[in-house]
C-alpha cells in the first residue's frame, strides 16, 4: 500500500465549501441528485448513493482524520512506555546474566553483555524513527559513544 498524505487530504478537507453538507433528490426524467449546504449546490450526481456518499464524506472525512491523529498518537505513547517497560525488564536479565557469567570466568563475554546493556540504555534515551535504519541508528549509537571516550 502506497503512503497516504495525510496532510493534502486535510488541505483539501479544510478548503471545501463548509458543510454539514446533504443530499437532495429530485425525481425528474433525469434523476438529478445534489449535493449542498445552505442552499448552495457543490455537486450534481446522477446516483443517489453517490449523492449520500459526496454529501457524509463532508463529516466523515474530518472525523476520520481526527481519528487516525488520536490513534497515531496513542500508538506512539505506546511504543515509549512499552520500550521503558521493556528496557526495566531487559536491564534486570542483563545483569543476572552478567553475574552469572562473572562467576564463572566469562570477562569477555560480560563485557559484551554490558556493551549490550549500554546500547540499550542510549537506545532508551535516543528513540528511533520509524525510518531509521539499522545502519544509521548503529552509526548513531557509535558517534555517541565516541563523543563520550573523546571528552
Amino acid at each position: 500500500m502506497s503512503e497516504i498524505d495525510l496532510a493534502a487530504i486535510r488541505a483539501r478537507s479544510d478548503a471545501a465549501t463548509p458543510g454539514p453538507w446533504r443530499a437532495f433528490h429530485h425525481a425528474t426524467e433525469a434523476e438529478v441528485s445534489y449535493v449542498g449546504a445552505d442552499g448552495h449546490a457543490v455537486a450534481e450526481v446522477r446516483h443517489v448513493a453517490d449523492a449520500e456518499f459526496i454529501a457524509h464524506a463532508r463529516t466523515d472525512v474530518p472525523a476520520l482524520l481526527a481519528r487516525i491523529a488520536e490513534l497515531e498518537a496513542d500508538l506512539s505513547d505506546a511504543h515509549h512506555e512499552g520500550f521503558g517497560v521493556g528496557m526495566e525488564s531487559a536491564d534486570r536479565d542483563i545483569d543476572q546474566i552478567a553475574t552469572a557469567a562473572e562467576r564463572r570466568g566469562y570477562e569477555r563475554a560480560v563485557a559484551r553483555l554490558r556493551d549490550h546493556n549500554a546500547f540499550l540504555g542510549w537506545l532508551h534515551d535516543n528513540p528511533p524513527t520509524r525510518t531509521m535504519s539499522q545502519s544509521v541508528l548503529a552509526a548513531a549509537y557509535l558517534d555517541a559513544v565516541k563523543e563520550s571516550t573523546d571528552g
